[in-house]
Protein backbone atom coordinates (compact mmCIF):
# COMPACT_ATOMS: atom_id res chain seq x y z
CA UNK A 1 0.00 0.00 0.00
CA UNK A 2 1.49 3.11 -1.04
CA UNK A 3 0.05 6.82 0.32
CA UNK A 4 1.27 10.25 -0.42
CA UNK A 5 2.08 12.99 2.16
CA UNK A 6 2.71 16.70 1.44
CA UNK A 7 5.27 18.22 3.37
CA UNK A 8 6.16 21.79 3.50
CA UNK A 9 7.67 24.09 5.89
CA UNK A 10 8.29 28.05 5.27
CA UNK A 11 11.73 29.57 4.32
CA UNK A 12 11.08 31.51 7.54
CA UNK A 13 12.25 28.57 9.73
CA UNK A 14 14.86 27.15 7.53
CA UNK A 15 17.62 29.01 5.82
CA UNK A 16 20.59 28.03 4.29
CA UNK A 17 23.61 26.98 6.71
CA UNK A 18 21.06 25.80 9.25
CA UNK A 19 22.50 23.17 11.10
CA UNK A 20 19.03 20.85 11.23
CA UNK A 21 18.37 17.62 13.78
CA UNK A 22 15.37 15.66 12.60
CA UNK A 23 13.29 14.06 15.54
CA UNK A 24 10.06 11.64 14.91
CA UNK A 25 8.54 9.38 16.80
CA UNK A 26 9.01 6.19 14.74
CA UNK A 27 12.00 4.95 11.87
CA UNK A 28 10.43 2.23 9.67
CA UNK A 29 10.44 2.34 6.18
CA UNK A 30 12.63 5.76 6.26
CA UNK A 31 10.30 7.93 3.43
CA UNK A 32 9.49 10.66 6.40
CA UNK A 33 12.98 11.08 7.18
CA UNK A 34 13.95 10.82 3.69
CA UNK A 35 11.23 13.54 2.68
CA UNK A 36 12.81 15.74 5.89
CA UNK A 37 16.19 15.44 4.59
CA UNK A 38 15.42 16.33 0.78
CA UNK A 39 13.44 19.72 1.99
CA UNK A 40 16.61 20.82 4.23
CA UNK A 41 18.91 19.96 1.34
CA UNK A 42 16.71 22.21 -0.86
CA UNK A 43 16.71 25.10 1.51
CA UNK A 44 20.72 24.54 1.82
CA UNK A 45 19.81 23.19 4.97
CA UNK A 46 22.65 20.65 6.52
CA UNK A 47 21.45 17.78 8.23
CA UNK A 48 23.85 16.70 11.24
CA UNK A 49 21.89 13.77 12.68
CA UNK A 50 18.45 12.10 13.52
CA UNK A 51 16.89 10.51 16.14
CA UNK A 52 13.98 8.51 16.56
CA UNK A 53 12.13 7.27 19.58
CA UNK A 54 11.75 3.74 18.21
CA UNK A 55 13.36 2.19 15.28
CA UNK A 56 11.30 -0.88 13.65
CA UNK A 57 13.85 -3.33 12.62
CA UNK A 58 12.11 -5.31 10.36
CA UNK A 59 11.37 -2.09 7.83
CA UNK A 60 13.89 -0.93 6.33
CA UNK A 61 14.57 3.22 7.21
CA UNK A 62 17.75 2.75 8.40
CA UNK A 63 19.73 1.12 5.52
CA UNK A 64 17.08 3.54 2.88
CA UNK A 65 18.53 6.71 4.53
CA UNK A 66 22.44 5.14 4.93
CA UNK A 67 23.02 6.72 1.74
CA UNK A 68 22.85 10.39 2.72
CA UNK A 69 25.80 9.55 5.88
CA UNK A 70 23.22 11.59 8.51
CA UNK A 71 23.74 9.71 11.95
CA UNK A 72 20.91 7.93 13.01
CA UNK A 73 19.86 7.09 16.77
CA UNK A 74 16.74 5.71 18.29
CA UNK A 75 16.23 5.16 22.06
CA UNK A 76 14.11 1.95 21.38
CA UNK A 77 14.35 -0.97 18.94
CA UNK A 78 12.08 -3.19 18.14
CA UNK A 79 11.76 -6.26 15.82
CA UNK A 80 7.83 -7.26 14.84
CA UNK A 81 8.09 -11.53 14.76
CA UNK A 82 4.42 -13.01 14.59
CA UNK A 83 2.34 -10.43 15.72
CA UNK A 84 4.85 -10.06 18.76
CA UNK A 85 6.48 -6.56 19.41
CA UNK A 86 9.99 -7.44 21.22
CA UNK A 87 12.31 -4.55 22.58
CA UNK A 88 15.59 -6.01 21.59
CA UNK A 89 18.75 -5.29 23.40
CA UNK A 90 21.01 -2.76 21.75
CA UNK A 91 24.10 -4.37 22.78
CA UNK A 92 22.64 -7.64 21.12
CA UNK A 93 22.10 -5.90 18.03
CA UNK A 94 25.67 -4.84 17.60
CA UNK A 95 26.96 -7.84 18.31
CA UNK A 96 25.12 -9.45 15.42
Amino acid sequence: VSSTTDLYVSTEYLTPGDRVVIIDDFLAGGRTADALIRVCKMANANVVGAGFLIEKLNDAGRPFLSGYQVPLEAIALVRIENGAINVVDVAQEDAE
